[in-house]
């Protein structure tokens, strides 16, 4: 019986742990198109070479995002972009890079977008925006946009004109 216990113990020490399973995507994209469209017209043109989609958490994650926010002028590049299906929510966690029609640039280490009250991009670890044209440049701790109003607000302002800060 102790020989039979011994066995036991070293079998048990002999095998590794269980491994962690990742959980796998159900759909696997390559050089991805996502279009969208509103009763006015095509609103939102996104690519990426890379894009995971997950049934069981309703989720998607894209590498190298390249939107174009058409309604509204602009184009974001994210390195990493994950949110769900239903697109009400979005987070740029290795940050978001911004150009408008108008000349603005910005960048943001991460950023987040939330469909409710109209669309609310913020982000809380930084935010530096230039009109170079312009000679003006502004960062900031941190930024709240609301696209149904075009408020903004940031926290922390350091503003130049004329110049670069």
């Amino acid at each position: 019986m102790k020989r039979l216990g011994a066995v036991l113990l070293l079998l048990a020490c002999a095998r590794p742990p269980p491994a962690k399973s990742e959980a796998r995507p159900d759909l696997k994209l390559s050089n991805a198109r996502v279009r969208s469209w509103n009763a006015k017209g095509l609103e939102l043109d996104a690519r990426a070479p890379e894009l995971l989609v997950s049934r069981s958490d309703k989720s998607l994650d894209a590498r190298d995002a390249d939107l174009k926010l058409l309604r509204a002028g602009a184009e974001v590049k994210a390195k990493v972009l994950a949110g769900d299906l239903g697109g009400s929510h979005f987070v740029a966690p290795r940050g978001a890079a911004l150009e408008t029609n108008g000349g603005l640039e910005g960048t943001a280490p991460e950023a987040e977008y939330h469909r409710a009250d109209g669309g609310v991009f913020e982000g809380h670890h930084g935010v530096a925006l230039a009109k170079p044209d312009a000679g003006f440049s502004l960062t900031a701790d941190g930024f709240r946009f609301e696209s149904k109003t075009k408020h903004a607000d940031f926290e922390h302002v350091k503003t130049v004109a004329g110049g670069t800060p």
